[in-house]
């Protein structure tokens, strides 16, 4: 029997149609020591901007979604989709790390 090579969500959603709208999905993790990173209604840090109920914990992943690029314009949020809250948001991507 061949030995099946293993693709990436990334690379399945694009052979099952997840790419047709021209999003890209990358899956990253929460790296974090202590705490939670905050799904945030706006690209910065801001006790007010946090979405309550959408806190994410180390081990945690999301889909960074579209053409977002870490630290545009000195920036390091990005839109990211969770599917442990079921919600979307802007999470620093200083504490996100590939698997």
């Amino acid at each position: 029997m061949t030995d099946l090579n293993k693709i990436n969500e990334e690379e399945l959603a694009g052979v099952s149609g997840g790419n047709a709208t021209g999003n890209i999905y990358r899956r990253k993790v929460a790296n974090l020591k202590t705490g939670y990173l905050a799904l945030r209604t706006q690209p910065n840090y801001d006790h007010g901007n946090e979405q309550r109920g959408h806190e994410l914990f180390n081990g945690d992943y999301v889909f960074i979604e579209g053409g977002n690029t870490v630290g545009r314009d000195g920036n390091p949020y990005v839109w990211v989709y969770s599917p442990k809250t079921n919600g979307r948001g802007y999470v620093n991507a200083n504490y996100l790390v590939t698997e």
